[in-house]
Parts: C-alpha cells; structure tokens; sequence
C-alpha cells in the first residue's frame, strides 16, 4: 500500500466556505479519515477556478508539476442548474 497520496481538488467556491470551521470542511474531514483507516500520509493541493473551461489546461500544468494519484471536482450544483435553466 501507498504511503503518501496527492489529492487535487478541483473547486470554484472554496471563497463561500469561510462560515465553515476548518476542521469541519470536508477536504480536511477526508484527510483524517484516510490516515485514520487507511494509515496514509495525504497530501491535498487545491486549485479554484472561476470558469471550468481554462481550468483543465491549469489542470494539466499542475500536473506536470506535481505527481498527482487523485483528483476530485467540486463543483456546486446551483450554478450548474442555473445553466441547465437559462438553455
């Protein structure tokens, strides 16, 4: 097994969490529960993004970079539903 992973999440509204507790947030409750039940080290990189589109060419420059196991989206669902409406 791994003993070091790193995770890119991948958001545009980390700004609007700054009601939520750090320990709360989920980025940090993951963290803990994979050394916790995995017993491995992770390390989390974040890149926010304010249009999807460029974000994937900063994507792969980040992981040039970086050597990255994982990445996660997250995305929030009200701007996306917005979009589906207005089409």
């Amino acid at each position: 097994m791994k003993s070091k992973l790193n995770l890119l999440i991948v958001g545009g509204c980390f700004p609007v969490q700054s009601n939520i507790l750090n320990e709360n947030l989920y980025h940090t409750l993951l963290k803990e529960k994979i050394r916790n039940e995995l017993s491995v080290k992770i390390e989390i990189n974040i890149l926010q993004y304010e249009k999807l589109n460029p974000t994937f060419n900063r994507i792969k420059e980040f992981i040039k970079q970086q050597n990255i196991d994982l990445i996660i989206f997250h995305i929030r669902i009200e701007q996306i539903l917005r979009m589906i409406k207005f089409y």
